[in-house]
């Protein structure tokens, strides 16, 4: 399949399912949850409906029948899945997520390098010593230049690709065709060099978004499944769709083995960015002795950094093959529990924490038992313990005087 081939896909996809379209985000540095209201940083996120089950828009096949059926297989000598020190080149490196996976695969015993525009380490500084954020190689260049990104894969001779890059939703609300240069033709860049070097490169792992999906149908209950017809409201998810449904072409013609993972609200240490950062920052705030009011309310899927991290290295290792797209999951609660339990944490937060009561447009609940089935067991981190290591992070680097409150307003 040739790269305009691939881009003719995502014209067509969003052609199909990307009818209407607003706002939720990443950035091409970063990585972290569903973002409904930032300018460009890092992350990423995903939901669904199971309401409307494989239902696809009028002329286009529903996402999930373009969807293929994980395999689980032996990884063959050299693979992440045997704990063979591999060499991982990541887009998205420095924010979030993608800190935390660092230093997952560096604790593994696996050669990093980051691709990325510039070298911007300030989250990493947050959770490595010098010693081993030095064992991180830096290669400049942008994800959305094919060549560019091709040549990295093959300076380092990179065997798996941990794909986080992407701009955030309200960039890609007000631009969208810059939002789609990074978010789709970055992605196509990256499954086009794996296609090409095939050879050479064992897997592709990357961001999807819990944006994929619009807020639950009315009248639905219980949790989302993830093979239902995708219908994002935002720029951003519908990019993510695009990527999700290409990665399955790029399996069916040219046998590029990928995972798409499709975080939510991603709290924890290093999450400094994006509406649904305001959990993490409520933490820092507390932390520090301040007031801090969530701008929200009603339920949310919130996810451990650390946990969600380590799916992102799971899906990297786990024997699988085909192409394929996941929902996380972790704490559903309403932000009145979150709340609740960060008072119980911390009692001196009871004053200084507040909230909104306005729920997000996302499905707040996703299933995740297809992820547990193909790459599980996917541990999750209480709300109450994850909760805890993050406060307990920061209240150290304040100690040491290194918290930065900067994003804090």
């Amino acid at each position: 399949m040739t790269f305009t081939r691939a881009l003719l896909v995502a014209l067509l996809t969003l052609a199909c399912d990307g009818e209407t379209v607003t706002d939720a985000g990443v950035d091409p540095r970063g990585d972290a949850g569903v973002e409904l209201d930032s300018g460009p940083a890092t992350e990423d996120a995903a939901t669904e409906d199971a309401a409307t089950d494989d239902a696809g828009a009028e002329g286009c096949p529903p996402a999930s029948a373009l969807v293929s059926s994980p395999r689980r297989r032996a990884d063959p000598p050299g693979r992440v899945g045997r704990r063979t020190p591999v060499k991982v080149l990541m887009t998205g490196g420095y924010g979030c997520i993608g800190s935390w996976a660092v230093k997952k695969l560096l604790d593994a015993g696996h050669e990093v390098a980051i691709f990325d525009l510039v070298e911007d380490a300030h989250r990493l500084d947050l959770i490595l010593d010098p010693d081993r954020k030095a064992e991180v190689r830096f290669v400049p260049g942008d994800v959305s230049d094919p060549a560019a990104v091709r040549k990295a894969i093959e300076d380092v001779e990179a065997t798996h690709i941990l794909h986080l890059a992407g701009l955030q939703a309200p960039t890609c609300r007000a631009h969208p065709i810059r939002g789609a240069m990074v978010n789709v033709v970055g992605t196509l860049a990256v499954f086009e060099a794996a296609a090409d070097l095939k050879d050479q490169v064992a897997r592709v792992v990357y961001a999807s978004s819990a944006a994929v999906h619009g807020p639950p149908e009315e009248g639905s209950t219980g949790p989302l499944a993830d093979r239902i017809r995708l219908a994002p409201l935002t720029h951003y998810g519908a990019f993510k769709v695009c990527n999700e449904l290409n990665a399955r072409v790029y399996w069916l013609d040219r046998g590029v083995v990928s995972v798409g993972l499709r975080p939510w609200t991603v709290y924890g240490v290093g999450r400094d960015f994006g509406m649904t950062s305001e959990p993490t920052k409520a933490i820092k705030a507390v932390a520090a002795g301040l007031p801090y009011r969530i701008s929200y309310g009603g339920y949310q899927d919130l996810q451990y950094v650390g946990d969600v991290a380590g799916t992102f290295i799971r899906g990297l290792e786990a024997p699988f093959e085909g192409a394929d797209a996941f929902n996380l999951r972790g704490a559903v609660e309403p932000i009145e529990a979150f709340v609740e339990t960060l008072g119980q944490v911390v009692p001196e937060a009871v004053p200084l924490v507040s909230h909104g009561d306005k729920q997000l447009p996302i499905a707040p609940s996703l299933d995740d038992s297809r992820l547990q089935a193909a790459l599980g067991p996917i541990p999750r981190t209480s709300l109450r313990l994850g909760i805890a290591e993050t406060y307990e992070r920061f209240a150290a680097l304040r100690r040491e005087g290194r918290l930065d409150l900067s994003d804090l307003g």
